[in-house]
C-alpha cells in the first residue's frame, strides 16, 4: 500500500501521513483525524499500528486478521465519514 503514495507524490499528490492505534477513543481518533486535515493533502493515508486492531477477546486464526478488522474500527471513525462524505469530483 505504500508504494501507491509513493507514485501520487510523484504525480503532484500531497499526502499527509498517520499512524493511529486502533484501540483510541472516539475523542481520541476525534484529534488525530483533525490533526490530519490540517495538513491540507488531497491524500490522507494512515495505518492503525500492528497489535491495536484484533480484539483481545479473538483468537487470530488467519494472516488475514488485522486487515479484517481494521474496516470495523475505520468505518467507526466519524472523522474519516466525515471526510469521505464531504469529497466530490469537483472538490480540490
Amino acid at each position: 500500500m505504500n508504494a501507491i503514495t509513493d507514485i501520487l507524490k510523484k504525480n503532484g499528490a500531497k499526502v499527509a501521513y498517520g499512524s493511529w492505534k486502533g484501540t483510541y477513543s472516539s475523542e481520541e481518533f476525534t484529534k488525530v483525524v483533525k490533526d490530519i486535515e490540517k495538513e491540507n493533502a488531497n491524500v490522507n493515508y494512515s495505518t492503525l499500528e500492528k497489535g491495536t486492531v484484533i480484539p483481545k477477546d479473538i483468537v487470530e486464526t488467519s494472516k488475514g486478521g488485522e486487515h479484517i478488522y481494521t474496516w470495523t474500527i475505520a468505518y467507526n471513525i466519524e472523522g474519516i465519514r466525515d471526510w469521505l462524505f464531504s469529497q466530490s469530483k469537483n472538490n480540490r
